[in-house]
């Protein structure tokens, strides 16, 4: 585990054995579900935010299971990754595809989550870390990583550069609330009224 500091804010990081989460068999999911993938929103000539039920998924609970014990541990809190299995109506999870060209732009999740997180499943040489930053002059670069997981502060303002290699990065983006929560706390997740299909 690497525990980071910037600007105050702690940041944490870790690998994710394959005995724990199999990366090729979320992966081989997701694809297999491609019909079923419902998006949030179309930013910059792409649709971000890609949500699956966790029931379509299922090789993701393991994932969330050990991101939430993570996050307990080394923030300190009574933490929960709501999701449909849980009884919510909206699933905290979503997954990300860069294509060769594509970023993410500067963005928090502060809406009501305590602690957010990033696992990679598919990283291509030169295809964009996560950077954070504080202001104009603080930024604070971290390399992205097949099986790798970070955690940070939601209300931590980050983005992805463009992706630079000729293949897609694909990632697995979560928020962590605080635990008991009210359901209308949550302000992202996959809602299928507020949702696109393509």
């Amino acid at each position: 585990m690497n525990k980071l500091q910037f600007c105050g804010f702690n940041i944490y990081s870790i690998y994710i054995g394959n005995d724990i989460v199999n990366s090729s068999k979320i992966l081989s999911e997701f694809y297999l579900q491609k019909n079923k993938h419902l998006y949030s929103h179309y930013i910059n000539n792409r649709w971000e935010n890609i949500y699956l039920t966790p029931i379509l998924v299922p090789s993701v609970l393991p994932l969330l299971t050990f991101a939430t014990s993570f996050a307990k541990k080394t923030f300190k809190q009574k933490l929960i990754i709501p999701h449909e299995l849980y009884g919510f109506e909206k699933n905290e999870f979503w997954f990300n595809i860069a294509k060769p060209g594509e970023s993410t732009e500067l963005h928090n999740h502060k809406a009501k989550s305590s602690i957010s997180g990033v696992f990679y499943l598919k990283v291509p040489e030169n295809s964009g870390n996560i950077i954070f930053t504080s202001g104009k002059k603080h930024k604070f670069e971290i390399e992205a990583k097949p099986s790798n997981i970070i955690l940070f502060p939601s209300l931590l303002n980050h983005y992805v550069p463009k992706n630079r290699s000729c293949l897609e990065r694909i990632s697995l983006s979560f928020n962590c609330f605080k635990f008991p929560l009210d359901k209308s706390q949550m302000a992202y997740g996959y809602e299928k009224s507020k949702y696109f299909s393509l």
